[in-house]
Formats: structure tokens, sequence, C-alpha cells
């Protein structure tokens, strides 16, 4: 079920690119797929301050799969809280929405 929250999440955002937008996804999905295997060799604690970072790109995009990353990990660390409270003032609705849904879930841990 959390897999599927997590693609509706993407899918929503890529249904909000524009058509120029959506020819460049599939270098987006690219580059993603990399910097998961670059991320991959890291400790836990790496990944988390990678998607911490995340959390303050430019694209809607990453800060929503950031803040769905750091949904499914064990544990979150003072950084990532702060981070993700900071994150429910985003200029983008869907993000303040997904930030405050991560939040309640490291809450309830």
């Amino acid at each position: 079920a959390q897999d599927d929250a997590g693609r509706g999440i993407v899918f929503s955002f890529v249904g909000q690119l524009s058509d120029a937008e959506r020819k460049n996804c599939t270098a987006v999905c690219g580059a993603c797929a990399m910097s998961l295997v670059k991320i991959s060799s890291k400790r836990s604690q790496g990944i988390e301050q990678e998607m911490v970072q995340a959390l303050r790109d430019d694209s809607a995009l990453v800060r929503a799969v950031a803040c769905y990353c750091l949904a499914e990990m064990r544990s979150a660390s003072g950084k990532t809280t702060l981070a993700l409270r900071e994150s429910l003032q985003d200029s983008d609705p869907a993000i303040r929405k997904i930030a405050g849904g991560v939040l309640k879930r490291i809450q309830a841990r």
C-alpha cells in the first residue's frame, strides 16, 4: 500500500508536467536511478542527509520523492524532522501536504 502511495505522488507530479517536461521525464528517471546507485553505497545516515538536501531542490518532483524516501526510512534525525517542518512552508501545496503526512508517520513510530 505504501509503494502505491509513493507511485501516486510521483504520477501526480508527472501528470502536472508540460509536454516538454514530460519528454525530459525519461532523463529525470535515469538521473534518479543513477543517484540511487551512488547513494546505495553510503550508510543510512548518508542517505538521510542526501534526502534532506533534496527537500531544498528547485524541482517539486525531486522534493516530493525526497519526502517519500524519508517516510520509508526506519529512523529520522532531528535534521530530518526540522527539514520536513520547513517543507510545510513550501511554495507548492502538494509538497506541504506530503511533508505533513510524512511528519505524522514519523511521529507515530
